[in-house]
């Protein structure tokens, strides 16, 4: 009976001893690796401190779960980068080279694409902005001409204005002396 307990006792903490390194070999870089997923799914890419020391460790593992850290790291690391790049581009900045890691990397690829066709768009609205200020520049100088135009028709007018009124000066002279002749005309044959 005592070998009976002896035995109990021993695959007791045989057991215990095997669920607590299971735990922490297996178990923990589960959860480990499911807050990970989880806080990415949802663009979640910061750092959760609360698991720093267990991810030190799952990086030192050579076996599937260092590798399946490794990669994870290397998830997060792509998407730092990434978020650089966007936010790089939401401030303006269009010099910045967009990494794309693989022929694969659709993301890379669809940020690059919209980086080129940005500063496309922008380079057309700035020939655009130079059209329309030559055009601009265009009309103010034949404003100006029409306006000089204008202030001679003025003067012009003014001249002929002057020349009409002496016309019809000289023309009342020339009646008044017509209707005189005439009436000395008059006298004479009479």
């Amino acid at each position: 009976m005592f070998l009976m307990y002896a035995f109990s006792g021993i695959a007791l903490a045989v057991g215990l001893a095997i669920g607590f390194w299971l735990n922490s070999h297996i178990g923990r870089p589960i959860v480990v690796m499911t807050d990970f997923l989880s806080r990415t799914a949802i663009g979640d890419t910061s750092r959760n401190e609360k698991y720093a020391s267990v991810i030190a460790s799952m990086y030192a593992r050579n076996d599937e779960v260092g590798v399946m850290t490794k990669a994870a790291g290397g998830v997060r690391e792509y998407f730092d980068v990434k978020k650089a790049e966007a936010q790089a581009i939401a401030q303006g900045d269009l010099t910045k080279d967009i990494t794309v890691v693989s022929d694969k990397d659709e993301m890379g690829h669809a940020f690059k694409a919209m980086s080129d066709k940005l500063g496309n768009i922008i380079s057309n609205v700035g020939q655009a902005v130079g059209q329309v200020a030559g055009g601009a520049q265009q009309i103010a100088a034949a404003s100006q001409s029409l306006s000089q135009g204008a202030t001679e028709s003025a003067a012009s007018l003014e001249e002929i204005s002057a020349s009409v009124t002496e016309i019809g000066s000289q023309t009342k002279t020339n009646a008044e002396n017509a209707t005189q002749a005439n009436q000395l005309a008059g006298q004479a044959r009479g």
